[in-house]
């Protein structure tokens, strides 16, 4: 039956209404009110069930480590072990339920005095999660061994990883492998890496691609010494030979435990590139296009002279174009003049002296591109 839920305006109230009710028209709105409130009391047993159900199966994922933790609370330690044992041969255990496994293994075994056995809980603990802390709750004695544990793990638990790279450059693309292998040694003391990979970057022109990652074999373990090997593709041999004439190759090693967290080698691994062919030349930076410098600064300003005097001509109209003159005396005339840069070019006269007048005129030598400002030009006739 197919129900639909409708808001009373009148009581606002949701009723629960069937298909077959709506189609009949009007309903009990008080008769559907109890059945509405019943239906949803049905519902919150069936949501309750099945949460309570999801939290149950969520927590009995690995039902041995329930039993352990049951133990732990009875104080039954003698058992724990053996059901943690069958907790850990679970598969799909998660990374919470693996640090609660250690957990309760070093404590099972501190108490039974078992010390050898809880070292190593402890130290597999710290390998997951280097960082845990022991809760206040539990007896001193057990916290302090397992500071003293962690200690111990902080000191030689680091990773020190031992490579021998390419070399760093091939002058011809012809000459660099279109296989690479790859060994790298890593001093794991405590056996915290579980998964070694490679990620290869391909840069050409400039332009990298985005990592690929090569998972590598674990060849040998011995005394607390790892030895992973793989082969790397060059990716440039799955192009045509020739289609680059210069790329770069860089890569890099990455380190995870068994939850997946990433590792960091003491010290750091550096990563690898490898130069192939050889780099066209860096063209020039083009010739700017806009002005000059010189030019961007601020040009002198002349401003023509007021007056040029001279003598024994009459006033005459200046013609357009010219410098514009004040009436002068008689036993002066106007005269045409023509400035050009910083000279005034005067018809029919001699030019005998100029000088700025911003500055004083003292006879002194003048420099050779007088300052702005306006000139006063004394010229005398030819012959006098």
């Amino acid at each position: 039956m197919h129900l639909q839920l409708h808001l009373n305006p009148k009581d606002q109230l949701l009723y629960i209404y069937s298909e077959k009710e709506l189609k009949l028209g009007k309903v009990d709105d008080l008769q559907l009110g109890k059945r509405m409130t019943r239906y949803f009391i049905i519902l919150n047993v069936l949501v309750c069930v099945f949460l309570h159900s999801h939290s149950l199966s969520a927590q009995m994922m690995n039902p041995h480590l329930g039993n352990a933790k049951a133990m732990e609370n009875e104080l039954n330690y003698e058992q724990i072990p053996a059901e943690l044992t069958v907790a850990l041969a679970q598969p799909g255990n998660t990374p919470t339920e693996l640090v609660e496994i250690y957990r309760l293994w070093g404590i099972a075994h501190l108490v039974l005095g078992e010390n050898d056995k809880a070292r190593y809980g402890f130290l597999q603990l710290l390998s997951l999660m280097p960082d845990y802390q022991m809760p206040s709750f539990y007896n001193p004695r057990f916290r302090k061994a397992f500071g003293d544990i962690k200690a111990e793990f902080e000191r030689d638990g680091q990773l020190i990883v031992q490579h021998t790279a390419l070399p760093s450059k091939f002058n011809d693309a012809n000459d660099a492998p279109n296989r690479i292998s790859l060994q790298f040694v890593v001093e794991d003391k405590f056996e915290r890496v579980t998964l070694a990979q490679v990620s290869t970057t391909f840069t050409v022109n400039g332009q990298s691609g985005e990592p690929t990652l090569t998972d590598l074999k674990l060849a040998n373990r011995e005394n607390g010494v790892s030895t992973y090997e793989g082969t790397l593709v060059n990716p440039a041999a799955t192009f045509p030979a020739g289609t680059f004439s210069y790329y770069e190759l860089t890569y890099e090693l990455r380190l995870s435990n068994a939850v997946n967290r990433s590792l960091d080698s003491s010290p750091p691994f550096e990563p690898v590139n490898i130069q192939v062919g050889v780099p066209l030349p860096q063209q020039p930076a083009p010739a700017p296009t806009g002005p000059s410098p010189k030019l961007l600064q601020k040009e002198a300003k002349i401003i023509p002279p007021s007056k040029i005097i001279t003598e024994g001509a009459k006033d005459t109209e200046q013609p357009p174009g010219t410098i514009a003159q004040e009436p002068q005396s008689s036993n002066s005339m106007v005269i045409t003049g023509i400035i050009v840069g910083s000279l005034i070019l005067v018809g029919g006269g001699v030019l005998t002296y100029f000088c700025v007048v911003e500055k004083a005129c003292g006879g002194e030598p003048q420099p050779d591109a007088p300052e702005i400002g306006s000139l006063d030009v004394i010229v005398s006739p030819e012959g006098s």
